[in-house]
Formats: structure tokens, sequence, C-alpha cells
């Protein structure tokens, strides 16, 4: 992709006659919990990672993207234990370092859709989730309006 990410919509909204008839997408259903095809190691990351997430960022239509960065995680730090093991002339090291780079720019992409990076953080708006003191709140505040 050439040039600067596309803004969301939600930033959108407003600013011309287009972007006004655009209304959010908002999947229900939470991302849940860590797929069985997972390892042991790769769930334990899932759950780490998803806990320190904003709430409503992620949904169950992420789940597919969810699982790569996770398992790219886990697989570069398997590589970097494994690369700490080895000699810096070693064939397999140089193979391995390329792999680590590779894998390095998968991770900062997909944490840049999601959000996971400072810069990106600003384009990636969460969908409020609501609970029913809110949503009785909500309705309060339409009546009112």
């Amino acid at each position: 992709m050439r040039g600067r990410k596309p803004k969301p919509v939600e930033m959108r909204t407003g600013r011309s006659h287009k972007a006004r008839n655009i209304a959010p997408i908002v999947a229900k259903t939470p991302l849940g919990s860590p797929s069985a095809w997972l390892s042991k190691e790769e769930k334990a990351l899932w759950r780490r990672l998803a806990r320190d997430l904003p709430e409503g960022l992620l949904r169950a239509c992420d789940r597919p993207l969810w699982e790569v960065y996770v398992q790219n995680l886990a697989e570069l730090r398997r590589i970097r234990e494994a690369l700490a093991e080895l000699p810096m002339a070693d064939p397999v090291a140089l193979g391995l370092r390329r792999l680590s780079v590779s894998l390095s720019a998968t991770i900062k992409s997909i944490a840049s859709e999601f959000g996971l990076s400072p810069s990106a953080r600003s384009r990636v708006v969460a969908a409020p989730v609501a609970s029913e003191e809110e949503s009785d709140f909500v309705k309060f505040a339409r009546k009112r309006a």
C-alpha cells in the first residue's frame, strides 16, 4: 500500500457528503478464548495480550488475524532464544536472522492494524462495550436530548 493509511470511518464522518452516509460496522461477539490448536505458549501469550487490550478493540471477526499475530510473536521469541545459543558466523544463525526480520515486519504491520503501536493508536477507535448500567444511562440521555 502506498502513501498514508486511510483514516477510520469514525474520524471521517462529517468531513464530506460521502463520508456522512457511512455507518461504522460494529461486531457484537467478543474475541473469546484462544483456539484449541494453538500451542501452550501461544495460548498464554494470547491471554496476556488480550487482557492488556482496550475493551472492545477486538471482536470475533478479528480472530484469524489475531491468531497470526500471536503465532508470529511466539515464533519470534523461539527464534531469538535459538539465536542466543548459536555463534554469529553459523549459517543457520544467518537464516534465523533473516526470518526474524521478516517476522518482525509482519508483527509490526499487524500491530498497526490493531492500533497496538503509539502512532497507530491515534487512528484506531474501540467500539464501546455496553453494559446494562450504560444502556440505562444512554436511554436516559436520549430522553433528555
